[in-house]
């Protein structure tokens, strides 16, 4: 990375503008791997949030020499150390010869990284490795490391060429290694699990209950429901994938050797479904064959919910009411909004929408009962332009240009009717296509002074426009 910050000033510095703008390093780069972070600031000394930074990253080559490649063996995640001590091993090549091989070792509990002496410090360090075949095209590497404490250990290699180029990718080449000597993962008490093989559910829910024991501490319990199929059940209690995926219990001595558990699904189709249970204690390390159970749900016969709402609109602003929608369980019904061709969805007994445009609309409800079935129905809207609407007012903010190009602004148009859209329709008095954004960059022609008009549109049809002199 280059070390500190370079200041780009952009021509002009008209209010509400945007810029075009270079950057030149202040000198020739060597071969390695750079990262460029780019911000903003104004005259007020704002700058831009690190969420909306420009990031770039840009590896620096030496024509005609191809960066080197590592790998580590194995790769992924590890078991658990017996002691304090990791023998890493890989290979690397490059086209001209590998130079080094060196690893950074950092332990993901404390963030911090293995130095060179052996202790561990914030500061990111490498440590050089052994090369089999020192400045050949293809080598191993190894190192044998003493570590200083127990800890969640990433590894990552990086080989270096007789350039001194650095392989710019890590694929292949990272490991984990839990390194917690002696602990074991925890257990499943079976003769304390519930539900029992063969168990039968008449509400719809599976019930799991039982006890974790662990040599340290609890962690985490997990459950995952399995169907006929072979899917799993997600947060909701729907079953869409076949991918292992489990269920966080509930634990009533977290951090502790011994803690039981329950946990109670979402009300689940009737059906076979298999139970599955495991621990997780505090370094991550899980039961290593979860406990299985095999149940079937057979919930009552139930008639589907009926669905019906109430509408009261004031101009524009409609709310809707769907608790009138009936059911042998109403609390339990979940309610879905549409609101008519592109105008979105709700949720919620009692929602609100505020529509922007001229109408007829056909607002539909769903409503879902706690074994899954729905009921439907739909209501028509005309919707008409509220009285007191004006047009958004369209503003041109003064363009910033070079040359024939030029930065032009809309932003700033504002609709004063709350809830209000609005479109842009430019016109660049220059014969060019019209545009639609906010704001663009446009090259123009030719040198000269043009006529931009800019018209606002809302959605009710009502527009109003503005221009402004541009001289290029």
């Amino acid at each position: 990375m280059i070390a500190g910050f370079y200041r780009i000033s952009p021509a002009g510095s008209l209010p509400g503008s945007s810029y075009n703008w270079t950057f030149t390093t202040p000198a020739p780069l060597v071969p390695g791997t750079y990262s460029f972070v780019v911000r903003a600031a104004d005259d007020l000394g704002l700058t831009t949030a690190n969420t909306d930074q420009g990031r770039l990253t840009i590896n620096v080559q030496v024509p005609g020499d191809n960066f080197p490649d590592t790998a580590i063996a194995p790769a992924g995640t590890q078991p658990n150390a017996a002691a304090l001590h990791l023998d890493l091993a890989g290979t690397a090549t490059d086209d001209f010869g590998v130079a080094a091989v060196r690893v950074s070792v950092r332990d993901n509990e404390s963030g911090r990284y293995v130095q060179p002496n052996g202790t561990l410090s914030a500061a990111f360090a490498l440590l050089d490795t052994v090369l089999a075949a020192p400045n050949a095209t293809s080598t191993g590497w190894s190192l044998s490391l003493n570590l200083p404490s127990t800890g969640d250990y990433s590894v990552t290699a990086f080989a270096f060429d007789t350039s001194n180029q650095q392989d710019p990718s890590t694929t292949g080449a990272t490991s984990r290694y839990p390194v917690y000597p002696g602990d074991l993962p925890p257990t499943v008490t079976d003769a304390l699990l519930a539900p029992t093989e063969g168990s039968v559910f008449t509400d719809a829910r599976i019930f799991v209950s039982g006890r974790f024991e662990d040599d340290q501490q609890m962690a985490q319990g997990q459950v995952a429901i399995r169907n006929s199929a072979g899917q799993y059940m997600s947060s909701t209690g729907t079953f869409t994938s076949t991918t292992e995926s489990y269920r966080t219990a509930f634990l009533n001595s977290p951090g502790s050797p011994g803690s039981n558990f329950s946990y109670t699904t979402p009300a689940i189709p009737a059906g076979s479904y298999t139970v599955l249970v495991r621990g997780v204690d505090q370094h991550g390390f899980v039961t290593p064959t979860p406990s299985v159970r095999n149940v079937t749900v057979a919930p009552p016969a139930s008639n589907p919910p009926v669905a019906h709402f109430t509408v009261s609109c004031n101009q524009n602003v409609c709310s809707f009411d769907g608790r009138s929608s009936t059911d042998e369980n109403a609390p339990t019904l979940t309610y879905a909004w549409t609101f008519g061709t592109n105008q979105g969805s709700g949720s919620g007994p009692v929602p609100t929408k505020t529509y922007t445009a001229p109408a007829a609309y056909t607002v539909t409800l769903t409503v879902k009962d706690e074994y899954g079935l729905t009921g439907t129905t739909s209501q028509t809207l005309t919707i008409t332009e509220p009285a007191g609407n004006v047009a958004p007012t369209p503003v041109i903010n003064p363009p910033s240009c070079a040359a024939l190009v030029c930065n032009i602004s809309g932003v700033g148009s504002a609709d004063s009717n709350v809830g209000d859209t609005f479109t842009y329709l430019w016109n660049f008095g220059d014969g060019t296509p019209n545009a639609t954004t906010s704001s663009m960059s446009h090259t123009f022609p030719a040198a000269g002074t043009y006529t931009v008009t800019l018209t606002t549109t809302d959605g009710w049809g009502k527009a109003a426009s503005t221009t402004r002199q541009i001289t290029v």
